[in-house]
């Protein structure tokens, strides 16, 4: 999962190209949600990320009960504001009449709510962590997890320490607050050979505490947050190409299918006409042997029969063949 201080700067490299921007389109694909904003692709890959791309590409789409939900409420919608929710893996999308919760933790959620925060539809509906995901329920984030406000060197240090007193490793340490180390690397090489070496220390982790303050204040580095996107889309892109695919593949499958019914039921038809012609042969066995024999001997008699039963008989050569039809 993508951790938080990438989704810090995930988030307000997407609000820069969506910001007063109208959603177009909406595509679902079992957890995965693409919002079509003036020529910008806007994916949710549930509970992994949330990435942003120009590029073109062929999307599955499969018409659920949730795509046209949410077509129908959110086409058109200017996006006012995205935010992280209480400096959790929870991004806020906002527009005119609609706050949109993606929530990257878990199984992973989107949820609808209208500007009241009240619920009108969830990817999934649960009750857990001291919250009710429900229709007409108020919104609320997890309330177990207290938020480090990662802001706050003190803060970020008190927790820091704590996590590195159970786990004695720096980087264990800060993958449990939610961190990727690589992030703290990036962007301070001299400084991180003290967590790659795990020097630990009281002077290290307050290094490693304002570290993390100072990226969480700082506008994002284009170059890091360039490459974390790119990280992303591919991974999304092959995922959506992989889910084109089989959606081509099962399109294929069901034309198959569907010409292989139809032949079935061709077959079934021509069965019950067989049949049918059987049933007519054996209730009407004898009057057929008289036709047969009066084929040759006695073709005016065969008149008789056709008044009699109401049939119609037709006699072809040089083939004796015999074709009886009942008149109209």
């Amino acid at each position: 999962m993508v951790s938080l201080i990438e989704l810090k700067f995930i988030v307000e490299y997407i609000k820069k190209r969506t910001l007063n921007k109208r959603i177009s389109k909406i595509y679902i694909d079992k957890d995965n949600f693409i919002f079509k904003i003036n020529g910008n692709m806007l994916f949710v890959m549930l509970p992994t990320t949330i990435s942003i791309t120009q590029a073109r590409f062929k999307i599955p789409f499969k018409l659920t009960n949730m795509a046209t939900f949410l077509r129908k409420r959110l086409t058109g919608q200017i996006i006012n504001e995205i935010e992280l929710v209480n400096s959790d893996r929870i991004v806020r999308i906002s527009t005119g009449k609609y706050l949109i919760y993606i929530e990257l933790f878990s199984k992973g959620n989107l949820i609808l709510c209208n500007k009241e925060n009240k619920i009108l539809i969830a990817k999934r509906y649960e009750e857990r962590k001291g919250r009710s995901i429900k229709k007409n329920n108020k919104y609320l984030p997890p309330v177990n997890i207290k938020p480090i406000d990662f802001s706050n060197s003190s803060e970020v240090y008190n927790v820091l320490a704590t996590h590195i007193k159970k786990t004695d490793s720096f980087e264990k340490a800060l993958t449990i607050m939610g961190i990727n180390p690589e992030v703290v690397k990036f962007h301070n090489n001299e400084k991180y050979t003290i967590v790659e070496n795990n020097q630990i220390s009281d002077e290290n982790i307050k290094t490693i505490a304002e570290i993390i303050a100072r990226l969480w204040n700082s506008e994002p580095s284009d170059k890091y947050v360039e490459k974390i996107i790119t990280e992303s889309n591919k991974k999304i892109l092959n995922i959506i190409a992989s889910s084109t695919a089989s959606s081509e593949k099962i399109k294929k499958l069901s034309r198959i299918i569907s010409e292989q019914k139809k032949k079935i039921s061709e077959s079934e038809d021509d069965i019950e006409k067989i049949n049918s012609k059987i049933d007519f042969i054996l209730n009407n066995y004898e009057t057929i042997e008289r036709i047969l024999r009066m084929v040759k001997h006695n073709p005016d008699g065969i008149k008789n029969i056709e008044n009699e039963l109401n049939w119609k008989v037709k006699i072809k050569y040089p083939n004796v063949k015999i074709e009886i039809e009942k008149k109209d």
